[in-house]
């Protein structure tokens, strides 16, 4: 019995200088790979914001973590941040938690801005009117200071107040110039750029000048038409040719007032063609 305690006592004594028990610090797998969560900065890249997030440190003698995933675009374009090394006892790859950027948002596109009819054709006037025993013309002018575009404009006319035809125009009427909408035998006499068929009118006929459905000028006046001639001798729109004074660079655009030629207008006598084409030269 001596014998077998004295050989325990050496034995413990033996293996208690091998093993070292203040030193002896049991590792538990996957304790120390909680240096790796730094990974977690990863999330930085929902903002996409930031540079790539710190590595994670390595886990005692744990393999080294797996690389994180790499964030997503932010809506900067930039790119989200790196997750970190997270780091694993046994190894493994443990992924840093990158988030991923918000996609990119879609500005709206603007829209178009365009210059609406009234503000293109607010210098297009009624210059000139011929009503006779042989000629029926009118003459429209360009006021304004640019190009009008007349693709969308037309002449509506009215017999004894009621609708009769619209004409459409077509070019495009530069500053100071002129267009001649006239009747086939006025045409033949002068110099017309259209000569609708049909293009007739007396007296106590409206002709509104419109772009669209915007009223740019009217000549008359819409509603109960006179027997048969608006304004007082010597002024009237029976058998006169009256020409737009050269103060006047607007039309009106009240297709229902009172129309007196002699407000705006200047008359001479029927079939007058000696001033047809140009205006106020």
């Amino acid at each position: 019995m001596r014998a077998l305690l004295l050989l325990g006592a050496t034995m413990l004594a033996g293996c208690t200088s091998l093993i070292g028990l203040d030193e002896f610090k049991p590792r538990v797998d996957g304790v120390a790979g909680a240096a790796g969560l730094a990974g977690a900065a990863g999330l930085a890249g929902a903002a996409g914001l930031g540079g790539n997030a710190g590595t994670g440190a390595n886990a005692g003698q744990g393999g080294n973590g797996g690389t994180g995933a790499t964030g997503g675009s932010s809506a900067g374009g930039s790119s989200g941040a790196g997750g970190g090394a997270g780091a694993s006892a046994n190894g493994g790859s443990a992924a840093g938690g990158a988030g991923n950027g918000g996609a990119a948002g879609t500005g709206a596109s603007g829209g178009t801005a365009s210059g609406g009819t009234a503000g293109e054709t607010a210098g297009l006037i009624f210059s000139e009117y011929v009503e006779g025993h042989n000629y029926t013309a009118l003459e429209i002018y360009n006021a304004g200071s640019a190009p009008v575009d007349l693709g969308a404009c037309y002449v509506s006319a009215y017999g004894d107040g009621s609708f009769y035809s619209d004409f459409p125009l077509a070019t495009t009427l530069q500053p100071g110039s002129t267009y001649v909408l006239c009747s086939t035998a006025t045409a033949s006499a002068t110099t017309c750029q259209q000569s609708p068929s049909g293009m007739s009118f007396n007296g106590n006929d409206a002709q509104v000048l419109k772009c669209g459905a915007n009223v740019i000028d009217v000549i008359g006046q819409l509603g109960p038409a006179p027997s048969d001639y608006w304004g007082s001798p010597p002024n009237t729109t029976q058998d006169h040719t009256l020409r737009r004074k050269c103060s006047i660079t607007h039309g009106d655009t009240n297709s229902g007032d009172v129309f007196d030629p002699a407000l705006e207008w200047d008359a001479f006598g029927a079939d007058d063609l000696t001033d047809l084409g140009k205006h106020c030269p």
